[in-house]
């Protein structure tokens, strides 16, 4: 793989990014208006494309498919961060920094070449025991 494609790549997922958190961001500004409830809007999108790319499937190319669900990906994932921090009580950042950590592992594990689905299963399994210790969960909207 060319040092151009990877590149290419890069911008590619910068694209996504910058589409989710603009998307995220929009969304909430009604709901910032009326104070109530805000950071229940930003994951109720992603069964709203996930129905549209259903019933578009054959109609729209698999790049914008692709597109569509990284962006709702990467919302939902900010969805979740925004639900923890506002409605947890307590977080241990010492946890945190490990599960941060284990993620790196399991990034530096794809970048070398790791296949073993059992050695991925372990280090996640260690990084959600890591996550859920640390006090940072996203609540059940009430």
């Amino acid at each position: 793989m060319s040092t151009v494609h990877i590149q290419q790549e890069h911008n590619l997922a910068r694209r996504h990014h910058f589409a989710a958190f603009s998307g995220m961001g929009l969304c909430q500004l009604p709901s910032a208006a009326m104070h109530s409830g805000w950071a229940t809007v930003m994951s109720t999108d992603t069964a709203f494309v996930i129905g549209c790319l259903a019933l578009l499937e054959s109609r729209i190319p698999l790049s914008l498919r692709v597109f569509m669900l990284s962006v709702a990906i990467v919302d939902d994932f900010g969805a979740m961060l925004v639900m923890a921090i506002g409605y947890s009580s307590h977080i241990d950042w010492y946890a945190l920094a490990l599960a941060a950590f284990g993620m790196a592992i399991v990034r530096g594990m794809a970048l070398i070449g790791i296949r073993n689905i059992a050695i991925y299963f372990m280090v996640g399994s260690l990084v959600w025991l890591a996550v859920d210790a640390s006090g940072f969960t996203q609540p059940l909207p009430a």
